[in-house]
């Protein structure tokens, strides 16, 4: 792969990612329709998989969704493009309302997958998996 497109491949697939929270925290609907494949698969840290309307309807829901979604720094070693395929492994911290209107924070292990297709990337698969305090970043 040349280093230009390289280069601009990693830049699509760091603004895709931050769009992807900045859709969730919005419980933005449209813009994730935009951002996730048709034949998107997401998986739960219980193991649980779900398709691309579901996992819309989940984070648009009224009572559901954080307040906030804060990634670490996407540098380039944080995501890995292979031909048309791109895979994402981050941790964000997550500001999330509580029971009792108390506000929880947690660390999230995040990774993602997109696919590039007519020249634009997609979500094809997510997961995350809440991670202990103190854990490092990886």
């Amino acid at each position: 792969m040349r280093r230009n497109t390289l280069e601009a491949d990693i830049a699509a697939i760091r603004e895709l990612v931050r769009a992807l929270d900045r859709a969730i925290v919005a419980r933005d609907a449209a813009g994730l329709t935009r951002i996730l494949s048709d034949d998107f698969v997401g998986a739960t840290p219980m193991g649980q998989s779900f398709a691309k309307g579901d996992y819309i309807e989940f984070h648009c829901h009224a009572h559901a969704g954080p307040l906030e979604i804060v990634s670490g720094p996407l540098d380039a070693s944080r995501i890995h493009i292979h031909g048309n395929c791109a895979v994402v492994n981050r941790r964000v911290q997550v500001r999330k309302s509580g029971p009792g209107d108390r506000v929880e924070f947690f660390a999230v292990q995040r990774i993602e997958v997109g696919v590039k297709r007519r020249g634009g990337w997609r979500l094809v698969s997510g997961q995350g998996t809440r991670v202990a305090a103190g854990l490092p970043a990886s």
